[in-house]
């Protein structure tokens, strides 16, 4: 009877381009540290194709929390140069976020907690200085605006808050005055906030709306710049 084969150990990393190293599981208690190292290695040099490896180095990277822990990857990675052109490169593969020494999976994972969780336990989380978590959450709050795109519906409310206080995000606003609010009575969804309540703003974020020939209703109250 011939003896079943042994069936492949699971892909820690689920990284591509990194297999993680015999001493996978490093790092104290506030962590855990993960060395890898890169697979497969380079066919050839991207221009002319001939590759020799002169030098070995170590890039720690952050990446997405495992088991309540922190993970720092150390990944061990060669550079080369080409022995017919004398172009060099690295093997190290695509994972990381632009600019940052994290893969992308762990801005991701910032990214999808972000208005959930407070900045502080994120930090704690993954290991990040505070700073660096806030950077990250504004910067994906900035790309939802950006694309962010409201779509009036067939009933609209218009109504102000007061704060009492500068609202955060909203340009020009005075604390003294009141918030326009446009929102979508069903479902409770707030379209638009603008920083007053003038008819010159209320104009311009109704205009900003998509979709405006669709409003048959708007519930307002009697305040004169909504007339």
């Amino acid at each position: 009877m011939a003896t079943p084969p042994i069936p492949a150990a699971p892909d820690y990393l689920a990284l591509p381009g990194l297999a993680a190293a015999p001493s996978r599981h490093g790092g104290g208690p506030a962590g855990l540290r993960i060395d890898a190292v890169v697979t497969p290695l380079p066919a050839g040099c991207p221009a002319c194709g001939g590759l020799h490896a002169h030098d070995t180095r170590a890039l720690a990277v952050a990446d997405e929390p495992r088991h309540g822990r922190p993970v720092r990857l150390h990944v061990t990675y060669r550079r080369y140069r080409c022995v017919a052109c004398g172009a060099s490169c690295t093997d190290v593969p695509d994972i990381l976020a632009a600019g940052r020494r994290m893969t992308r999976r762990l801005v991701a994972y910032i990214e999808a907690r972000s208005f959930r969780v407070p900045v502080a336990r994120l930090a704690a989380e993954t290991g990040l200085a505070a700073s660096s978590v806030a950077g990250l959450v504004a910067a994906h709050v900035d790309a939802l605006e950006a694309a962010y795109l409201p779509r009036a519906a067939a009933v609209l409310g218009l109504d102000e808050v007061h704060l009492g206080r500068a609202a955060v995000g909203v340009v020009g606003h005075d604390c003294k005055r009141g918030l326009l609010v446009i929102s979508v009575p069903e479902g409770n969804r707030v379209l638009a906030v603008g920083a007053d309540t003038r008819r010159a703003t209320v104009e311009v974020e109704l205009r900003g709306l998509a979709d405006l020939d669709r409003v048959r209703i708007v519930t307002m109250d009697m305040t004169v710049h909504y007339l």
